[in-house]
């Protein structure tokens, strides 16, 4: 193999060429690659991480809501039972008056009673001592 000037030439050329293209090309399109690489492994992880995140978020939601549900039946069942309670408590209320109304309809019944009995009693007295005159009235007359 010959090694003439040329070759060494071309071979100068090149060296010199990689001497000043490396800083000024190959050097920042490394550093713009490597940013790019850095920057997506980045943009990974931040996923990775907002995926947990949000995962350990919708698993706070759902405890969360599933608390708030057990809320709202425990206290949805307190007042059905309050209300249930206001309502034995309207009707016993509503059942001593009607008693109350009964006992005392009975007593102005019993009252009306007794005074309808009086004015019978004295309209039959009176009656019967006009049918005695009547008839007394008659013997007399006919004896």
């Amino acid at each position: 193999m010959d090694l003439d000037l040329t070759f060494l030439l071309q071979f100068g050329l090149v060296v010199v060429l990689l001497l000043i293209l490396n800083p000024l090309l190959l050097r920042p399109m490394l550093q713009i690659l490597e940013l790019r690489h850095e920057k997506i492994h980045g943009m990974r992880q931040e996923i990775d991480r907002l995926s947990r995140q949000a995962a350990e978020d919708k698993e706070t939601y759902e405890t969360q809501m599933t608390a708030a549900l057990k809320d709202a039946q425990k206290v949805r069942e307190e007042y059905r039972v309050a209300g249930r309670d206001e309502e034995r408590r309207i009707l016993n209320e509503t059942r001593e008056d009607i008693a109350g109304l009964i006992g005392q309809a009975r007593e102005e019944i019993r009252q009306a009673e007794k005074e309808a009995q009086k004015n019978l009693e004295s309209e039959v007295d009176a009656f019967a001592k006009e049918l005695m005159d009547k008839i007394v009235h008659r013997k007399g007359q006919a004896v």
